[in-house]
């Protein structure tokens, strides 16, 4: 993992330095009055977790929403540019080093978690289900969990090896991920059964996105902690 972790900082860090806009769906997560998440009395003063937040443009839409945010990505480096960049904008963070199944916050903290394309880099059912419990924990009963993950007519998904039950090695040659394991959740019943033990009210959309040479194929979830 500590050299996917490099691969990951120079994608951030380097590749993607400076990249702002947010991803189009979770802004109508927030904004949107058809979404299940949506709240009439605003988020001012509310505190959402970004994980993975890569060079922050979630986290920046987050901070302009009035919420407190917080974040977790596997490198300091990324932290520090992240904060950086969140400050420029005149947001406040708090950015640390974690992953989806290892979350350095304490219990019953957050309000939202959103957990944008990067579950499944968990790569195996155990640290999927160690993530998914990660996220009920720093998770305040009744708050909101924003997801999306990988679906069926992804690119990622061409010329993958499949190494176990859902499991899948990234084949593509131009992708500097190669070689990296990630989970698959095939359908939107299987996704409803790994979140049910923690999460109630779950809703399973779909976004798909043909950019020509690249189809970016996305299920989107949001979900309500349940307070066991």
């Amino acid at each position: 993992m500590n050299q996917a972790f490099t691969k990951w900082n120079n994608f951030y860090c380097q590749e993607k330095k400076g990249m702002v806009y947010p991803n189009e769906s979770l802004i109508r997560f927030f904004k949107g009055t058809y979404m299940p998440a949506y709240k009439q009395q605003g988020y001012e003063g509310m505190k959402a977790l970004d994980v993975g937040f890569g060079t922050g443009n979630n986290s920046i839409f987050l901070g302009s929403l009035g919420m407190d945010v917080y974040g977790v990505e596997v490198e300091e480096e990324i932290c520090r540019q992240g904060m950086e960049q969140l400050e420029s904008f005149g947001y406040k963070s708090d950015f640390r080093v974690g992953t989806n199944s290892n979350l350095p916050f304490e219990d019953n903290f957050f309000d939202y978690i959103v957990s944008w394309d990067v579950i499944h880099y968990e790569g195996c059912e155990q640290k999927i289900m160690k993530a998914i419990e990660e996220y009920h924990r720093v998770l305040k009963p009744g708050g909101w969990l924003l997801l999306s993950t990988v679906a069926p007519k992804h690119t990622i998904l061409q010329g993958s090896q499949i190494v176990d039950a859902h499991c899948y090695k990234i084949g593509l040659e131009s992708d500097f991920r190669k070689g990296q394991v990630f989970f698959y959740f095939d359908s939107p019943g299987y996704i409803k059964s790994y979140f049910s033990k923690y999460f109630s009210d779950i809703s399973v959309g779909r976004v798909t996105l043909d950019y020509f040479t690249y189809t970016n194929d996305t299920f989107i979830l949001n979900a309500v902690n349940k307070d066991l």
